[in-house]
């Protein structure tokens, strides 16, 4: 949901997410494979009611950050290297390879 928390971090009962963000191609690899490293920027916002696991946390709460990230081609798969961010938190990542729901059963018209 957001990039500044690990996932699962934030357990609520209800929630909304409203995202924009921006995608720049910086450098061309191989034109004829359509391959480039890109870097993108996010700004986030969340709206949480009923966090589970927190006593005494209030009822609702909103939560803005964003992230930056760069993403490429790899032997392996796509690479992306980011930081999300918010006021009281951050993470940092690397994604080497498909994501999971990608290549898999979910894949299929049945699960879309």
């Amino acid at each position: 949901m957001l990039q500044a928390f690990q996932h699962d971090e934030l357990r609520v009962s209800e929630y909304w997410v409203a995202e924009s963000s921006f995608l720049r191609r910086l450098k061309i690899l191989s034109p004829l494979k359509n391959q480039a490293i890109y870097a993108g920027l996010g700004l986030q916002a969340a709206g949480l009611y009923d966090r589970i696991g927190i006593p005494g946390d209030d009822d609702r709460e909103t939560i803005y950050g964003g992230y930056l990230f760069l993403a490429g081609p790899t032997a392996l798969g796509t690479f992306t290297l980011g930081v999300g961010f918010t006021d009281s938190e951050a993470n940092v990542w690397l994604q080497i390879g498909k994501a999971i729901s990608t290549g898999t059963i979910l894949d299929d018209n049945l699960f879309r």
